[in-house]
This record gives structure tokens, C-alpha cells and sequence, in this order.
């Protein structure tokens, strides 16, 4: 694992990270590069009330997907992977 969580390699060095803090887990699009981990950052928008309208944010931040705590996560992806394979969940389930 490194400094920034589990890394995906989707190729060219672009990947997914698989990150956990506190507990709380969420997956962050980086790269890896000469052996280096770097984040994608983004300008988000942000609701404006003076101005009524959707404006950049003031600061950066990182592409993340917060998925929660352990179990969350889990169940989080095991959805994604059940509706990528196409699959019923099983009987007594509860997602």
C-alpha cells in the first residue's frame, strides 16, 4: 500500500486510489508516476448568494467518492459489482 491508499493502474498511470482515514474509507482518482503518488484536484462549484448563481470554488480539492465507514464501503461496491455483473441480489439480503 502506499502513501495514498491501495492504487488501481487503469493504465499510462492512471488509476483510482483506495484510500481509508479514521475509519472512513473513499476512492480518489491520482497517478502514479517515477514512483511517485499524485492526486487529480479539481475547482469545484459552489452554490454563490450574493451572486444566485453556481460559481468556482475558492480553494482545490481532490476527486473523491466518499464511500463511509468498512461496512459501507463494502456494500457500496459489492452494488457496483452485483449491477456490473448483471446480478440478482440473493434472498435475505438487505442490498
Amino acid at each position: 500500500m502506499g502513501e495514498n491508499g491501495i492504487f488501481h493502474d487503469r493504465g499510462k498511470g492512471y488509476g483510482l486510489f483506495l484510500q481509508e482515514y479514521n475509519g472512513n474509507y473513499k476512492i480518489t482518482a491520482g497517478k502514479q508516476k517515477n514512483g511517485k503518488e499524485y492526486l487529480d484536484w479539481c475547482w469545484p462549484q459552489e452554490w454563490s448568494y450574493d451572486e444566485g448563481k453556481m460559481v468556482k470554488a475558492e480553494k482545490v480539492k481532490p476527486v473523491n467518492v466518499y464511500l463511509g465507514n468498512k461496512d459501507s464501503a463494502i456494500q457500496i461496491l459489492t452494488e457496483f459489482l452485483r449491477a456490473l455483473k448483471d446480478d440478482e441480489p440473493e434472498e435475505g439480503t438487505p442490498f
